[in-house]
């Protein structure tokens, strides 16, 4: 009888085995991971691009190492035929005024460091 039950046990041992070892599907469609689900506990912002736009979120993951000077030339890169609203802080009401004529013009596809006010600030 102690016999039968050391077969019965090493034949469930096996059968345990063999399913630890089965080959698992993997979904080929499936584009979460680890990291992605990190980074969107962190930030929802976050995850949705490196999920549905991974180019998108390599730029990004890029520009935090950068100095902000190539952060602005990552970003004219990733938006081809952009215009650069060019200003500094003495000349807020030029970049305000040339950004709202750029944003009026439907040719324009993309607005680089545009300058806004709302409700004076």
């Amino acid at each position: 009888m102690a016999n039968s039950k050391k077969v019965e046990l090493a034949e469930a041992s096996n059968a345990l085995l063999e399913a630890i070892n089965a080959p698992v599907a993997v979904n080929p469609t499936c584009r979460i991971s680890k990291s992605k689900y990190m980074a969107g506990m962190q930030c929802l912002r976050r995850e949705y691009p490196q999920v549905h736009h991974h180019e998108i979120a390599v730029a990004v993951d890029v520009c935090r190492v950068l100095p902000p000077t190539e952060v602005g030339i990552v970003a004219r890169g990733a938006f081809p035929g952009g215009v650069l609203v060019a200003g500094d802080s003495e000349s807020l009401s030029d970049c305000i005024r040339h950004t709202r004529e750029l944003v009026a013009n439907p040719e324009i596809p993309a607005l680089l460091e545009g300058t806004f006010v709302h409700n004076g600030c």
